[in-house]
C-alpha cells in the first residue's frame, strides 16, 4: 500500500471568488495561501501549490529593548512558539532575559532583552533558531475521476470553476 497525503493550505474565500470571476472572464489568475494567524510569507518557492512557503512571525521592536510578536506563523500556536524560543534560549542560540505572554484575542508575546543586547542582533537569531520562521509545504493531492491526482492551485481553481459553471448551466436548463 502506498501512503498518500494531501496538504491544502488555507485561502481567503473572497480572493478565491475573485479569482474564479477572473477565470470566467477569460483572464489568468494567481492565487496564494492566506493564513488566519497572519505573519509574513515568502512565496518565492510556492510553485503554484507544488512547493513550499516560508512563514515568519511579525516582530516589532520597542525603544526599551523589547521585541513584541503580534502575528505567528501558520501551524504554530503561542504556546509552541514560546516553547521554541525558551528552548533556543536554553541552548544559547537566542539571547533574552524574559518572555511574557499577554495574548488575549490578539497575539502579544513580549521578549525582554538583556542589558546591552540590541534587537537587531536577536531578531535574526529568533528567525534562525525558533518557530518564528517555519517552512510550510503544499501538496495538492485530490481525487479526480475516482483516482488520486496531484494538481496545482491553478488547476484546482480551474476544475472547481468549471464544475460550478456546469452546475449553474444545469440549474438554468432545469
Amino acid at each position: 500500500a502506498v501512503g498518500m497525503a494531501t496538504r491544502i493550505l488555507p485561502h481567503n474565500f473572497r480572493e478565491v471568488l475573485a479569482a474564479q470571476i477572473r477565470l470566467l472572464g477569460g483572464h489568468e489568475t494567481r492565487l496564494l495561501p492566506d493564513f488566519p494567524t497572519g505573519g509574513i510569507v515568502d512565496t518565492s518557492e510556492y510553485d503554484d501549490g507544488r512547493g513550499r512557503l516560508r512563514v515568519r512571525a511579525r516582530l516589532e521592536t520597542t525603544a526599551d529593548n523589547t521585541i513584541v510578536i503580534r502575528e505567528i506563523p501558520h501551524g504554530t500556536t503561542t504556546e509552541s512558539l514560546i516553547a521554541s524560543v525558551e528552548a533556543a534560549a536554553q541552548k544559547g542560540k537566542v539571547q533574552l532575559s524574559s518572555i511574557t505572554d499577554f495574548t488575549t484575542d490578539r497575539v502579544e508575546i513580549e521578549i525582554g532583552l538583556p542589558r546591552g543586547v540590541a534587537a537587531a542582533e536577536v531578531i535574526p537569531q529568533l528567525y534562525a533558531h525558533t518557530d518564528c520562521e517555519v517552512s510550510v509545504s503544499s501538496n495538492l493531492l485530490v481525487i479526480r475521476d475516482r483516482r488520486p491526482v496531484e494538481m496545482t492551485t491553478s488547476e484546482v481553481l480551474r476544475f472547481l470553476t468549471d464544475q460550478l459553471l456546469d452546475q449553474v448551466r444545469r440549474e438554468l436548463e432545469h
